[in-house]
């Protein structure tokens, strides 16, 4: 993941663009010839939105947009995560969460929870329907790869010392 000016954002909703982004890093994803069907993606993340598009693990708004720059919810990564195939040598039980229900993901993030990837709170709750932020999805992509690696040397000013991802935000950091 990438940080600018010594700011992460920690707290801030993750955009699509950012997600894809970050994820084509870590995955080969075989490339189709696909026509997006959004009016809304830029040129710089054409690519990237088409390669993902065209391998079945993204879609639109039924209004034939994309909204790169929008965040998207715990329950949608989930949903992306679970159709790529993610190889996982770790499972148990899934976590029951209390707001799950009668959610349309719940079968998909009990899945992961089972994976040891997904999380939910301290309350018991996973809060599907809410943005995931930038230091989540760090800490998930550090689960998802099993990084131990050591941390950025990359000084970030909006994450302080006591923050509860510092750890998982410097080991996902790009120097």
């Amino acid at each position: 993941m990438e940080a600018s000016n010594d700011r992460f954002r920690p707290d801030t909703p993750i955009t699509r663009y950012e997600t894809l982004d970050a994820l084509a890093r870590l995955y080969i994803i075989a490339p189709t010839a696909t026509k997006l069907p959004f009016g809304d993606v830029s040129e710089a993340q054409a690519d990237t939105v088409a390669l993902f598009y065209g391998a079945g693990l993204i879609q639109g708004y039924p209004d034939n947009t994309f909204g790169g720059t929008k965040g998207l919810t715990r329950a949608e990564l989930a949903t992306m995560l679970n159709q790529m195939d993610i190889p996982v040598s770790r499972s148990g039980k899934a976590q029951s969460f209390a707001d799950l229900e009668n959610h349309w993901a719940k079968d998909t993030i009990e899945k992961l929870s089972a994976m040891n990837l997904v999380k939910g709170y301290e309350d018991g709750t996973f809060r599907p329907d809410d943005l995931i932020t930038r230091a989540e999805f760090a800490t998930l992509l550090n689960r998802i790869v099993q990084n131990s690696n050591a941390t950025s040397s990359k000084k970030l000013t909006d994450v302080g010392a006591d923050y509860w991802a510092r750890q998982e935000i410097l080991k996902a950091v790009m120097d």
